[in-house]
């Protein structure tokens, strides 16, 4: 009879979960349905997950210019996402989650211009310190050899690279941490025209850097849009006296070749008010 009641038990528990069942124990065999009392349903509440931001993706119809790390102090790295969504990083450090490129480039050996992890976790087409030019997409990448100490340019093994990125009809430089009092003929001819540049803006000359230097080679580039790696107060404030507008814009920044039609030079910082 035991055996009969726990298998009786085991049955009612594998049709009806919800339901409990009156068969302990010492109790008779019910000779009509048992009651049957609905267990109480615990229904946790929890806030949808977080989406992962869409660091990559460009509807705009224009080229991004974005940062792609939060290190608010360094700025050595830029994003750049062609309208198609190509996506270069140039210089990475600190990258942030989410970001998969289709280029990355590095001027120079220094710790804040690579990014190991990021390196390791992309399959793609990467440019580091080397002189050499080819194309990925949409996008041509070009390196020209320049210097991080002065102005002796070592061209079989140079200690900074210049990478200039061919993207929807723009000329986009990234000049790495060059340290040149100017550029030479060679270089600009290379360079030809460029139409957005990443220029160091850091006054130390015990490094080699000064606001004189950067100013000297943005004066050679005549670019329409500077955009500032390793940036302090007073370099900043010189190359604004250069330009004739600042912006202070958001995390990315959308622009065309027309955009860029009025002559005017801008200096454009990048700040983190809507970073991911």
């Amino acid at each position: 009879m035991a055996r009969h009641k726990f298998l009786q038990c085991t049955m009612f528990l594998a049709i009806a979960v919800t339901l409990l069942v009156g068969c302990g124990p010492g109790q008779a065999q019910p000779t009509a349905a048992p009651t049957a009392t609905a267990s109480p349903i615990v229904i946790v509440v929890t806030s949808p997950p977080t989406p992962t931001p869409n660091l990559i993706g460009n509807n705009t119809g224009k080229t991004i210019i974005s940062r792609a790390n939060q290190d608010m102090g360094y700025r050595t790295t830029y994003m750049i996402i062609s309208k198609s969504g190509t996506v270069i990083v140039a210089d990475p450090f600190r990258i942030l989650d989410g970001i998969k490129a289709d280029v990355i480039t590095s001027s120079h050996k220094d710790y804040d211009h690579n990014d190991a992890k990021f390196y390791a976790a992309n399959d793609c087409k990467k440019s580091l310190y080397t002189v050499e030019k080819f194309s990925v997409k949409d996008v041509t990448v070009t390196g020209i050899a320049s210097s991080h100490s002065g102005d002796d340019i070592d061209r079989a093994n140079p200690s900074n690279v210049i990478y200039v990125f061919d993207v929807d009809g723009l000329r986009i430089a990234h000049m790495g941490d060059i340290a040149q009092s100017s550029l030479t003929p060679e270089q600009l001819q290379t360079l030809g025209r460029v139409d957005i540049v990443f220029m160091i803006m850091e006054d130390q000359p015990y490094y080699g850097f000064s606001k004189e230097k950067s100013l000297a080679i943005l004066k050679q580039l005549n670019p329409r849009v500077v955009l500032p790696t390793h940036p302090d107060r007073v370099t900043l404030e010189a190359v604004g006296k250069f330009v004739d507008e600042t912006s202070d814009v958001t995390f990315r920044w959308a622009v065309s070749k027309d955009d860029l039609q009025d002559g005017k030079r801008r200096l454009v910082l990048l700040n983190l008010d809507s970073a991911p």
